[in-house]
């Protein structure tokens, strides 16, 4: 429950504490015309609680601009039984807690002390509290307006399941762990099946090693050696081609910075043609643009010249970019051939160890073979469970989107929600209602005391705490009216 409210050097408030004390009433109206401080309230209210004004003002212009020091926010309110009471000042910085009369822990960042009080004494943040419990005409968002983090945020620490959304972040952090962990077990798990692919096939070729086959693979030892010196004589040409590639790389900045200053010195000279056809004389110094038709001719030469050097440059490019992309056809080229060099040495090497290898010792290569299948089946089984703890991840992952356990958490609060909502639009209506019978208008500009007096005693029970362009909800009886008006 809100008690007390004191604010100095706030704004325009001057060195002496301005104080609104609401503990001797349980609803209060607010008068006053614009300017004189309703709002200041809400800032003040939202300053201390949040370290942000409920307007857009920013953090040097909450100081008052005539003292320029010394600006501070004090609030009282009971939770319970416990007694808060927080201090919030600007130059010098100030931020302190006291819970019955004791101050609490300082020694912690700003941070986290805002954050303890958010979360663990007034259990609001910032767009919740503007949300839920200040409504300001100027400022507010439409819930349904609002962006779906927003709405997520709101919703969230309405019903206090934050901690489905902290969870969520958490998962996506092992999410992406496991991701990593299966990316790794997938090539790892590739590997082994290549050493074993690759060890049966060395196998095979052992047991099939004879002349016959030995001249085969002569031949196309052959076939190979022909094919590289072949593919070198393309890198050799390719080469040659793509030997001024950089030159024309360099070429082709330098202009398209060239065509760039011209685009400039063309916008300036139609810049200024405009202003000699528009102007007679010189909006800066009021004189008379002398011999204007010299004028616009000299800035019609310059805008013809530069467009055609543009349209010039325009043409060098578009070659520079066509010769550009051919070398990088011919780089292509090179790169796929020195590709296909080392695939093709790599088979030769292979054939000419086996064409040069002795009668083969296959007990051996079958003994590597069983290391290579039994290290397989241990990478495969890891991996299996790499799988299922990633699939596990994936089906928390749907539980705790919006719509999964959140949504049925929700769900179940609806029926509560909407009660409370036709509840008080209920009270509202009467509100309206009487306030329509009165036929008077609750504006700060023209409301005067004694009319807010005789309107005060026929107020429903439900409170309405008027701000200039903002509402604060509140319950009970109408009892205290606070006058904001300038005195005349």
């Amino acid at each position: 429950m809100l008690s007390n409210l004191f604010w100095k050097n706030f704004l325009s408030t001057g060195n002496s504490f301005t104080q609104v004390n609401i503990n001797d009433a349980q609803s209060h109206l607010v008068i006053g015309a614009n300017g004189a401080g309703k709002s200041t309230m809400l800032d003040a209210l939202c300053f201390v609680l949040f370290n942000k004004p409920f307007r857009k003002i920013s953090r040097g212009q909450l100081v008052n601009s005539i003292n320029e020091r010394e600006t501070i926010v004090e609030i009282e309110f009971t939770i319970g039984t416990v007694q808060y009471k927080v201090i919030r000042g600007i130059k010098p910085n100030v931020f302190e807690i006291y819970r019955n009369d004791q101050l609490l822990d300082q020694d912690a960042a700003s941070k986290d002390t805002q954050k303890y009080l958010e979360q663990s004494i007034i259990k609001f943040n910032f767009k919740s509290f503007t949300q839920v419990v200040i409504l300001g005409s100027s400022t507010f968002v439409p819930f349904m307006q609002l962006g779906a983090s927003v709405r997520r945020e709101v919703i969230e620490d309405l019903l206090d399941i934050q901690i489905f959304s902290k969870m969520n972040n958490i998962l996506k952090d092992r999410m992406k762990d496991a991701r990593e962990t299966l990316k790794d077990c997938d090539h790892q798990l590739a590997m082994a099946e290549r050493n074993v692919s690759s060890q049966q096939k060395t196998i095979s070729n052992m047991e099939m090693m004879s002349s016959s086959h030995k001249e085969k693979m002569q031949k196309r030892i052959g076939k190979i050696d022909a094919r590289i010196n072949e593919n070198h004589d393309e890198v050799d040409e390719f080469t040659k081609k793509i030997a001024r590639m950089q030159d024309i790389q360099t070429e082709y900045d330098e202009m398209r910075d060239m065509r760039v200053k011209i685009q400039g010195n063309l916008d300036k000279a139609e810049k200024d043609l405009k202003f000699y056809w528009e102007n007679d004389e010189c909006p800066t110094c009021n004189q008379i643009v002398s011999d204007k038709t010299h004028l616009i001719e000299g800035a019609q030469a310059r805008q013809k010249r530069f467009i055609e050097g543009l349209n010039v440059i325009t043409d060098s490019l578009n070659r520079g970019h066509k010769q550009i992309a051919e070398l990088k056809v011919y780089a292509d080229k090179i790169n796929a051939n020195n590709h296909e060099v080392k695939a093709l040495q790599k088979e030769m090497n292979r054939l000419l160890v086996d064409v040069n290898a002795e009668t083969p010792d296959l007990g051996i290569e079958q003994d590597i073979l069983k290391q290579y299948q039994d290290k397989h089946s241990a990478i495969a089984h890891d991996c299996a469970e790499v799988h299922k703890d990633h699939d596990n991840l994936k089906v928390v992952g749907t539980l705790l989107k919006d719509s999964g356990i959140k949504s049925k958490i929700i769900s179940k609060f609806v029926p509560i929600i909407n009660k409370s909502i036709n509840k008080y639009l209920q009270k509202m209506d009467t509100f309206f209602h009487i306030f329509t019978n009165v036929r008077l208008i609750l504006c700060p500009h023209f409301l005067l005391p004694d009319k807010v007096v005789k309107f005060t005693d026929r107020l429903p029970p439900n409170a309405v705490f008027l701000s200039c362009n903002s509402l604060l909800l509140l319950s009970g009886p109408l009892e205290n009216v606070f006058d904001f008006s300038w005195p005349e």
